[in-house]
């Protein structure tokens, strides 16, 4: 249980009825072959916020070793659908509402030579609030919101945006899987908040000619 107790989830009911179950879902069938390990890694990861360097640093904490924490990561598998089906069903058994935020974040690795496909990103921490341009790779994430006044949300899907990608093709799929897996229907949809950089006229366009039930709100 040390993701709970490190993290701070007993702060709020919410938090801990969440990332309970997440961590039943998550143990119970979603990670494959490796589980044990992957699960160890992952429940790591959160209990240290950030702060890890390596998967070397994390398997120091847990039972397992150094040399099983990367084969883990090498061969170990992730039911992706189980885990978008299961993050919507936490969700809906929690109340939360069918209020999705869509936006993309940037994996900075200028470092890393030989790393395919790296394109050039904005990230924060420039002087006086300006953004840098480095060069990494860029993700696309959907999480479900709590509504409330704090940090908590529900995230049900990621997959990394690479050069050949068209973002809006990527966001209309996501947004059709996670409305597959969330019980939408024309009658009540579901709504997703997409930030100013989403062409909102295309982004409808394909939504109502796939007759996907979901409504989008773009920040101007």
């Amino acid at each position: 249980m040390s993701s709970v107790t490190a993290s701070g989830a007993g702060d709020g009911e919410l938090g801990r009825i969440l990332l309970d179950a997440w961590r039943r879902e998550l143990y119970e069938g979603v990670l494959g072959s490796r589980s044990r390990t992957l699960f160890a890694l992952v429940d790591g990861l959160a209990a240290d916020q950030g702060r890890c360097g390596c998967p070397a640093h994390l398997s120091l904490g847990t039972l397992t070793g150094h040399a099983a924490a990367y084969r883990a990561l090498r061969d170990g598998e992730i039911d992706t659908t189980r885990a978008l089906r299961a993050a919507c069903r936490i969700a809906a058994r929690s109340g939360l509402p069918r209020v999705y935020a869509v936006d993309t974040t940037a994996w900075p690795r200028p470092n890393a030579a030989t790393s395919p496909d790296r394109q050039p990103q904005y990230t924060p921490g420039g002087p006086r609030g300006t953004a840098l341009i480095t060069t990494g790779w860029r993700y696309q994430h959907v999480v479900r919101l709590t509504l409330t006044p704090d940090s908590w949300v529900v995230p049900v899907l990621t997959d990394r945006i690479t050069s050949d990608d068209d973002l809006v093709e990527v966001t209309v799929d996501h947004i059709a899987r996670v409305c597959a897996a969330d019980g939408a229907r024309p009658a009540d949809p579901s709504l997703f908040l997409l930030d100013s950089g989403y062409p909102a006229a295309r982004i409808t366009h394909l939504l109502r000619e796939r007759k996907i039930p979901a409504d989008v709100l773009v920040r101007l």
